[in-house]
């Protein structure tokens, strides 16, 4: 079970003070769950400048809660015409997306990003991708527990 967190709400997820998060049913799930994982790639990573995100990334590497999709896998990515019109932070996360099967992502960046999370775009094979928010805290456990499962069985090459 995983879920790619884009850089920019990574300090409201993992602020200074881990209490004070806006998120508190992702943090729970990955901290506590015995399935949640992150799922990033280097290109997400460099974006990473807070010291208290890179500090729980950290820890969610310590504890086996976190997963990287190799730099040449998704550069590789890259080169497919499918990807070629989006931004470079989109390209990261819609790569990261197609290789590892997560279809879960944390964003605040509904406007260039979700309209690539339809299956029927071809860029995401089915099922489709789905924005996490705990706006609503009962769709937010429900996106965890339905769409938190893709991407579950990636490994590294």
């Amino acid at each position: 079970m995983a879920i790619i967190i884009d850089t920019n709400v990574s300090s409201l997820v993992f602020p200074v003070n881990i209490g004070a998060t806006r998120y508190p049913i992702l943090v729970r799930w990955l901290f506590s769950h015995k399935n949640g994982k992150l799922a990033t790639s280097e290109c997400l990573l460099n974006e990473q400048k807070t010291e208290s995100v890179v500090k729980r990334i950290a820890e969610l590497k310590r504890a086996g809660r976190y997963f990287e999709v190799p730099k040449s896998t998704i550069e590789s990515e890259f080169r497919n015409p499918i990807l070629s019109d989006c931004r470079s932070n989109d390209r990261c996360i819609l790569a990261i997306m197609r290789v590892s099967g997560v279809r879960l992502v944390c964003t605040d960046d509904r406007s260039t990003l979700m309209p690539y999370f339809q299956a029927s775009k071809g860029i995401i094979t089915r099922p489709g991708a789905r924005r996490y928010s705990e706006d609503n805290r009962t769709d937010a456990g429900n996106l965890i527990r339905n769409y938190g499962s893709k991407g579950n069985n990636y490994r590294a090459q």
